[in-house]
């Protein structure tokens, strides 16, 4: 079914952190993390980056890496409201302007990613630039029309997650887009059927 796509032996393609996409995970040092996904682990990658503290790949049901996320070693302050009301425009407010500071911690590596020359033959665009962001994101496409995903190949992002009670940390992740794809659909393949009906 999947027999005419071939991994991990094209050294042009896009890398993070010295690890690169579409190679086996067994190639790595890694570790299973505290998560239940059986595809997704941290691992110890070739290339430390002094500004990020861990890393992790997702990994489809061949061992091929499709995702690789470094998370940025700076923890921003995360408000969190009083559990006896609701959400009110200014905890928003507050939300927004702490998600866009942690975001603008790991867009300058974003972009010094997305000058690779592995990417020099995509179209690419990046989100428009905002003070309240609360995401960032370049894509790169094998179509100069961006509104057209089926046709985006990589994608580089910057978005932010809760590590600790107090805080919330960037994490710059690359994704090949079309392995993305392929990992759901080698998942739904592996499904057992037995017992689940004709």
């Amino acid at each position: 079914m999947f027999c005419n796509i071939s991994f991990g032996d094209d050294k042009n393609l896009p890398s993070l952190f010295g690890i690169q996409l579409s190679d086996k995970v067994t190639n790595y040092k890694f570790f299973p993390p505290h998560t239940e996904d059986k595809y997704f682990v941290a691992i110890s990658p070739p290339i430390e980056n002094d500004d990020f503290e861990f890393y992790t790949v997702k990994f489809n049901p061949l061992g091929m890496i499709y995702e690789i996320k470094g998370v940025h070693k700076k923890t921003f302050p995360f408000t969190i409201p009083p559990k006896d009301r609701e959400l009110n425009d200014l905890d928003l407010m507050i939300f927004t302007r702490e998600e866009n500071n942690c975001i603008q911690s790991a867009i300058p590596h974003a972009k010094i990613l997305a000058k690779s020359e592995k990417f020099k033959s995509y179209y690419s665009s990046m989100s428009e630039e905002d003070n309240q962001r609360t995401n960032f994101f370049i894509n790169f496409s094998t179509n100069s029309d961006e509104t057209v995903h089926e046709d985006w190949k990589y994608l580089i992002a910057v978005q932010c997650q809760r590590y600790k009670p107090e805080g919330i940390r960037s994490e710059l992740v690359l994704i090949d887009m079309i392995g993305d794809k392929l990992a759901k659909e080698l998942e739904k393949a592996l499904i057992d059927k037995k017992g689940l009906g004709n």
